[in-house]
């Protein structure tokens, strides 16, 4: 029985080995693993850094866009809000690349890092948004969407943009 646990064992760490040398393991481990726990600094990340902080350096602008979308939304005393994001195109080709990049994360990624119920412009239930995330003068802007027309209007704005993640 030891023996068999042992042999189970030693093949399960062969299986996980041959596993990360292929190549698309093999880098995503290298990309994503070894920065995160190979170097120290998540032991120090712990103890000195909050979880936003933490969250901020992680995910950068998109965590740090969604939270000041959150303020925004909760400054105005919005109930039940539901926050319509734009595509990434949209953004790519109407912001100032110098200012930095902003790309959006999936709304269920977008609910997990804020709270925020999100929405894309190809969801069932986008009519129901009344909030947006949108670039005016090449910044964003979190704007109420306190009309129909209103977010039509948006929605035509980034009609001729692919969603991407």
């Amino acid at each position: 029985m030891k023996f068999r646990r042992i042999l189970l064992t030693v093949i399960a760490v062969l299986l996980i080995v041959v596993f990360l040398k292929i190549d698309v393991y093999d880098t995503w481990f290298t990309s994503k693993i070894i920065p995160v726990f190979g170097n120290g600094t998540f032991e120090e990340e712990m103890d000195h850094m909050s979880l936003q902080d933490r969250m901020a350096i992680r995910y950068q602008t998109s965590y740090s866009v969604l939270m000041e979308t959150k303020g925004v939304i909760e400054k105005a005393n919005a109930k039940g809000p539901l926050v319509l994001l734009p595509p990434n195109d949209y953004l790519k080709a109407n912001t100032d690349p110098k200012a930095g990049v902003y790309t959006v994360p999936e709304p269920i990624v977008s609910y997990d890092l804020s709270g925020l119920k999100t929405v894309i412009a190809t969801s069932p239930n986008v009519m129901n948004a009344n909030w947006a995330i949108i670039v005016v003068n090449k910044r964003l802007n979190v704007v109420q969407l306190d009309s129909k027309d209103k977010l039509k209007e948006v929605l035509n704005m980034f009609k001729n943009y692919k969603y991407t993640y």
